[in-house]
């Protein structure tokens, strides 16, 4: 099982713990300054890392009555949707746009993306909130009425993802 960036990052910062006190203990004194320095940094950096992943975990949709819920603050009521897609086993080129977690199999924070199906375009959007499970091809692209708020996402599986936007869809059409 390989090591995720959670589990590195909790090493990398008990390694430069023990460093910084052999340190203390078995090197002069400038030599010393420099590597706790080093230390308090790279540890710095690995719990900045770790932080970020409680910040921003892996998200699931939910559907509560006339809404859209992805965290407490991240609600998208139906009647302000313009336009909601489905994509169907497509490739979904995703590129890091400010605040996100990645680990290589989900995906969540704000991006800019591009769906293509052999090798034509079908969707660019240069910002939107994306919460994405890599492994599943299929996404949903949610556009409401406010400002740039744009979402895609998609669920643990492609099943899920298409019942998930037929619920959404017969939500939609009754309020209609």
């Amino acid at each position: 099982m390989p090591i995720n960036h959670t589990q590195l990052t909790i090493i990398i910062s008990v390694l430069c713990i023990i460093i910084a006190f052999f340190c203390q203990v078995f090197i002069k004194q400038k030599k010393r300054r420099i590597i706790v320095i080093l230390c308090v940094i790279l540890t710095f950096i690995c719990s900045t890392m770790i932080f970020a992943r409680f910040d921003n975990p892996p998200i699931q949709a939910m559907m509560s009555e006339n809404r859209i819920i992805f965290k407490k603050d991240e609600i998208i009521r139906f009647n302000n949707i313009k336009n909601i897609t489905y994509f169907e086993d497509v490739e979904l080129d995703l590129s890091a746009n400010g605040y996100r977690w990645d680990d290589g199999i989900y995906y969540s924070g704000d991006a800019a993306f591009n769906i293509t199906d052999d090798d034509t375009t079908l969707l660019s959007v240069p910002k939107c909130r994306a919460y994405i499970t890599y492994v599943v091809k299929n996404y949903i692209y949610v556009y409401t009425d406010k400002e740039n708020e744009k979402f895609i996402f998609n669920l643990e599986t492609e099943e899920a993802t298409k019942q998930f936007y037929d619920k959404i869809r017969s939500s939609i059409n009754q309020i209609d």
